[in-house]
């Protein structure tokens, strides 16, 4: 009679690998099989586990013609919250042989976030009767990022709207840099306060977009003759 004298063994001790962040739940992105070398299919049969701590994102199965392991995908995937995973995957068969195999995985960022602005409202000031940037910006520099951070695509910027209306062209705004300026002079006396609603545009896929709003202070200065 066979005895189980052979202990399962996986076919390296450590793997890793890469997944795209768009990996679907349910897809199984690893299977492995340890080798027992017993002849009875009792002795042969292995038990997968994976020693804690587990990732709570992937679950195993057990293909049982193949009497392979397979690992799943059970939660979506977030690059920006886990870049990495690696736990122990555990191979036992029915006399408590054991083997085990390092499993490294790596998560590749998706395109598939917005730019965002840190804030989503600013405050500038600039006097009156002045062109140029803004004299103050709080509560820091108009700034967009991609929200992928693994691929951080370049940002444009653009002006979408001005209230009032009719000061749209006192305003422009550097493509690149993001910085407003204005162009052609306010008069405090006429207009206090403008809002300025700014874009920030994905450069390889416009589609992908976020605003803030700029809210412009024109500061009083004293320009009335006595």
């Amino acid at each position: 009679m066979d005895l189980n004298d052979n202990p399962p063994v996986f076919p390296t001790k450590s793997y890793g690998f890469t997944v795209w962040e768009e990996t679907p739940v349910g897809k199984t992105v690893l299977s492995v099989t340890a080798t027992d070398n017993d002849v009875s299919a009792l002795s042969r049969k292995t038990l997968y586990s994976i020693l804690p701590p587990a990732p709570e994102d992937f679950e195993l199965s057990v293909d049982d013609p193949t009497n392979s392991c397979n690992i799943k995908l059970t939660k979506p995937l977030n690059y920006n919250k886990i870049q990495h995973y690696k736990f122990t995957l555990l191979a036992r068969d029915v006399g408590s042989l054991t083997d085990t195999m390092i499993v490294e995985i790596a998560v590749k960022d998706g395109d598939n976030l917005n730019p965002y602005f840190d804030h989503c409202q600013y405050k500038a000031s600039i006097k009156e009767n002045q062109v140029g940037h803004f004299s103050h910006i709080t509560p820091e520099a108009i700034k967009a990022q991609d929200g992928d951070k693994g691929i951080n695509a370049s940002v444009v910027y653009s002006l979408t709207t001005v209230v009032p209306n009719k000061y749209q062209n006192n305003f422009e705004i550097d493509r690149r840099s993001g910085v407003i300026s204005v162009t052609k002079a306010l008069d405090r006396e006429e207009i206090e306060q403008i809002s300025v609603i700014i874009q920030a545009a994905q450069e390889n896929d416009a589609s992908k977009t976020a605003e803030t709003v700029v809210l412009v202070t024109i500061v009083d200065v004293n320009d009335i003759l006595q």
